[in-house]
């Protein structure tokens, strides 16, 4: 990712509905641009733009003015389009730190996990061990909110589109914000309105 769209995905700030188009812009029709973003940078920007409408119990973080810590276990997708993105910049006064964990005993006070494909074989058991802890998963497994994830990734006729499972947010205290699950492919819940 180039500094120009770094400082692009970056300086917008939208609020309230206007977030909502933007959001659905940015993940159906990006920009053209000389070189166009790669499915990596997309997730990052998704990851990064995810913390402002998601809210955790405060006993998550490691002090009242600690950071927000993403962290990537197994396979890290992202190579530096996450750390460039996040470098620098605050959400809800926040800074924004990235771990790469080898493995889930190191997941400490992270509030974002994404769980990478190499963990396929593992899934159910990292998802049993994270379930009472306000951590968000985010992955891009297959069936990865159907299978208890939080929030899956998935690629729809070359677009990223995400799921919910409000169910597993709920059980971890978790509060997803409901301006993202208007904008979510499919929201899972066995509770019924």
């Amino acid at each position: 990712m180039n500094s120009q769209q770094i400082n692009r995905l970056r300086q917008y700030r939208p609020s309230g509905r206007l977030y909502l188009f933007w959001l659905f812009i940015f993940a159906c029709v990006f920009p053209v641009q000389a070189q166009a973003p790669s499915r990596a940078q997309l997730e990052a920007a998704y990851l990064y733009k995810f913390l402002p409408y998601v809210e955790w119990p405060s006993q998550s973080f490691e002090s009242a003015d600690g950071p927000f810590v993403i962290c990537i276990l197994g396979t890290d997708p992202f190579g530096r389009a996450l750390d460039d993105l996040v470098e620098g910049e605050k959400v809800k006064g926040r800074p924004i730190e990235i771990r790469r964990l080898s493995s889930l005993s190191r997941v400490g006070k992270c509030q974002v996990l994404f769980i990478g494909a190499s963990e396929s074989g593992r899934l159910p058991g990292i998802l049993d061990k994270l379930r009472h802890r306000s951590i968000l998963t985010v992955s891009e497994l297959p069936d990865f909110a159907r299978s208890g994830g939080m929030i899956g990734l998935v690629n729809q006729n070359n677009k990223i589109r995400f799921q919910i499972n409000l169910d597993a947010a709920k059980q971890a205290e978790i509060t997803i914000s409901s301006k993202l699950m208007q904008l979510a492919q499919n929201v899972f819940s066995n509770k019924r309105p």
